[in-house]
């Protein structure tokens, strides 16, 4: 699995939790890439991209497991990442009305 962060700002307080749990994994990128954005206080901060169906499950459970919540329907995709997980409040106020998922600021690309 590969990891980055998109930009300079506050991480969450299970944001070493997601550390921790992706330093147990090689980084490899055989396969095709499924890559999953975390949302955190306005922006989307930090990308993992799986390798493969099996490590796109991966981390879909783990992020379940420290209560993360996908913010998109499992058949769409938002800006080329297949899934968007954030905390139940923001998917809440989706549901309300509050938020939009175009409410996300653009991510710059990636320096290589």
């Amino acid at each position: 699995m590969k990891h980055r962060y998109t930009r300079d700002c506050p991480r969450p307080v299970y944001d070493d939790k997601i550390t921790d749990w992706l330093n147990t994994f090689d980084d490899d990128d055989g396969m095709m890439s499924y890559p999953v954005a975390i949302y955190h206080e306005g922006y989307i901060y930090r990308v993992i991209t799986g390798h493969g169906m099996s490590e796109y499950v991966s981390i879909r459970n783990f992020l379940g497991e420290i209560g993360l919540v996908n913010l998109i329907d499992d058949t769409a995709t938002f800006r080329g990442y297949d899934a968007v997980l954030a905390s139940p409040e923001v998917k809440t106020a989706m549901a309300d009305g509050t938020f939009r998922m175009t409410d996300i600021p653009k991510n710059t690309a990636p320096v290589k």
